[in-house]
């Protein structure tokens, strides 16, 4: 767990390096529905549908990276949650059909009672395909890790979700500079 947030924080921190040969073409809104198929639950083999869940983000877009923020409201094994995904990756690929790799770090909140702190952890790789100048339509698929540490001490359980979030989505760019 450690090791995977230095990871993040070193990647994030060069991004903008990473980028330097185009500052941000675009700013954008994005939505999407994503369904999540999981894989493990507190250590034990879960296969099926997860949870799903609804998202909206702002996202700065250059030619060679992509950096966004939003908020993705759905259930999961545990109910309601609400998490703040934060996302940074790399662009390949041209205008008309592209390839991103992103890593995120989601802290949030599971509406249990009491509410109970949540961070979800992935990567992932996503397709663009360009509608026209403006519209973007996206699928993704990764891995993410979900973690609920304060849910053993409600249950006697551990709380640790591995599945796969498949997304669908559009995005908007709102601003060209």
């Amino acid at each position: 767990m450690k090791r995977v947030c230095i990871f993040l924080a070193v990647f994030t921190a060069f991004l903008p390096a990473a980028g330097a040969q185009g500052s941000p073409r675009s700013f954008a809104l994005a939505a999407a529905l994503t369904p999540r198929l999981g894989l493990l639950t507190s250590g034990s083999a879960d296969v099926g549908l997860a949870g799903a869940g609804l998202e909206v983000d702002a996202a700065l877009l250059s030619d060679t990276w992509v950096a966004e923020a939003g908020v993705e409201a759905g259930t999961g094994s545990i109910g309601w949650q609400v998490l703040v995904p934060v996302r940074a990756g790399l662009r390949f690929g041209g205008r008309s059909v592209g390839m991103e790799a992103l890593v995120e770090a989601a802290p949030g909140i599971a509406l249990t009672r009491p509410i109970l702190f949540m961070v979800g952890l992935g990567a992932g790789a996503r397709v663009t395909l360009a509608l026209s100048p403006s519209w973007e339509l996206y699928a993704s698929a990764g891995l993410r890790v979900t973690l609920c540490p304060a849910y053993t001490a409600f249950t006697g359980s551990a709380y640790d979700m591995l599945d796969v979030p498949v997304s669908l989505g559009v995005r908007w760019a709102v601003a060209r500079p």
